[in-house]
């Protein structure tokens, strides 16, 4: 089995490990053992010639240095990180600013705020040029700091396309099916509802929602009696 050799100072601490590669398989480098043991030998005369200066007796190179030896798998092969590393990995980002994106317009005072375009350019690295002619959006230069990218694409549209060209390539992809069928719509349609209630509304909402805590709660009652 390798062995990896570690020295450890007093006053210089120094350590090294040698990985199992090539011809030095199955035995230690001789090239680390002996820069490590050549330096542990020159720290022990540099401290012997100190203390007899001083006229104190120094104490053996044992005591101040001990050197043990450790598996070289203690290590994985080919690498110098701990056993048990886990690796982490960012997600990566998938919504680009691109020809074809679709966006939702975020400007509340835009009569679009609220509705999806497609970028049908990119004027530069702050605006674009979007266009939906399927949702009354008419074909204009937003910054792009007033609009929202959705995870929507639509593949292969040239860049500064007609809005009839826009519209077809649209309705193809069936954006608007994809769109309301999302999570993010109906989102958008609970706050909407939300905001529009009056206080008779809310108040109704909020008895109907103890309701549902009862009849939850009851049912979670019954089935740990059920289970004892």
């Amino acid at each position: 089995m390798l062995v990896v050799e570690i020295v450890w100072l007093e006053y210089n601490p120094c350590f090294a490990w040698c990985h199992p590669t090539g011809a030095s398989a199955g035995r230690a480098n001789p090239n680390c053992v002996n820069l490590i043991r050549s330096c542990a030998r020159q720290v022990a005369a540099a401290r012997e010639t100190t203390a007899h200066s001083q006229g104190r007796h120094s104490r053996p190179s044992t005591l101040f240095g001990y050197s043990r030896r450790i598996p070289a798998t203690f290590f994985a092969q080919g690498s110098n990180k701990m056993p048990g590393h886990k690796q982490h990995t960012l997600p990566t980002f998938q919504r680009f600013v691109e020809v074809g994106r679709v966006v939702l317009i975020n400007d509340p005072s835009s009569p679009a705020n609220g509705k999806l375009a497609t970028i049908v350019e990119i004027v530069d690295h702050g605006r674009a040029l979007i266009d939906g002619p399927t949702t009354s959006v008419p074909r204009q230069s937003v910054a792009f700091r007033r609009v929202i990218l959705t995870p929507f694409v639509i593949k292969g549209l040239p860049r500064g396309a007609r809005s009839a060209t826009v519209g077809k390539a649209f309705e193809k992809a069936e954006v608007s099916k994809k769109w309301e069928a999302s999570g993010w719509k109906r989102n958008i349609d609970a706050r909407a509802i939300r905001r529009s209630l009056t206080d008779f509304q809310r108040f109704e909402v909020m008895l109907l929602k103890r309701q549902r805590r009862d009849i939850i709660g009851k049912g979670l009652v019954k089935a740990k009696r059920a289970q004892a």
